[in-house]
C-alpha cells in the first residue's frame, strides 16, 4: 500500500471529494468578498470584520479555526474560487498592462509632460542596462563585445580607446 506522500495530488482521493462547506465557512467568504471588495486585502482585516457577522457572534472566528480549515486543500480551492484578483497574472494579462502603461507614457510625452520623459528614460535604461547595453551603443560595438565575452576575454569586450 503506497504512503499518502507517494500518491501524486492530482490522483489523492481526498481531493476528488466534493467539499461543503460549514455556515461559518459560507459566512466567513461572504465577510472576505466584501472586505476585498473594499480593498482590506489581509485576512487580520477580514478576521476583525467577521466580528460584525450574526455567525461569528456568539464565537469569533480564531486564527486557529482559520488555520485549521486552511489545512484541507479543498476548502482552500472552494474559499479562493471567489477571488479571482488571488491568481497569478498570465502573459497577456501582463502584455495588456504593459501596452497601457507604455500608452500612457507616450501620451504623456505627446503632451509635453516632464514625468513622462523622466519615466521614459528610466525604464530605457533599465531595459538597455538588462539587455546588457548602453543606451547609444551601436551594434557594431553590441558585436564585438558579445564577441569578446563569448570567447572569454572580457577585458577587451569595451570600447576601444585611441591611443
Amino acid at each position: 500500500m503506497p504512503k499518502k506522500s507517494d500518491i501524486p495530488a492530482w490522483l489523492d482521493p481526498s481531493t476528488l471529494i466534493m467539499f461543503r462547506p460549514k455556515p461559518r465557512q459560507v459566512a466567513f467568504r461572504q465577510v472576505a468578498r466584501e472586505q476585498v471588495d473594499a480593498g482590506f486585502c489581509f485576512r487580520a482585516q477580514w478576521l476583525a470584520a467577521s466580528y460584525d457577522c450574526v455567525e461569528f457572534r456568539r464565537e469569533a472566528l480564531s486564527q486557529g479555526e482559520w488555520e485549521e480549515w486552511s489545512n484541507d486543500v479543498r476548502f482552500v480551492r472552494w474559499f479562493y474560487s471567489e477571488f479571482p484578483e488571488s491568481s497569478p497574472l498570465t502573459g497577456p494579462e501582463l502584455k495588456l498592462l504593459d501596452y497601457q502603461w507604455w500608452s500612457g507614457v507616450s501620451e504623456g510625452m505627446r503632451r509635453g509632460d516632464q514625468w513622462a520623459y523622466r519615466l521614459y528614460e528610466k525604464a530605457r535604461l533599465a531595459t538597455d542596462k538588462e539587455a546588457g547595453r548602453t543606451p547609444m551603443e551601436s551594434q557594431e560595438e553590441r558585436k564585438r563585445r558579445e564577441v569578446a565575452q563569448s570567447a572569454g576575454l572580457s577585458a577587451w569586450a569595451g570600447t576601444p580607446t585611441e591611443a
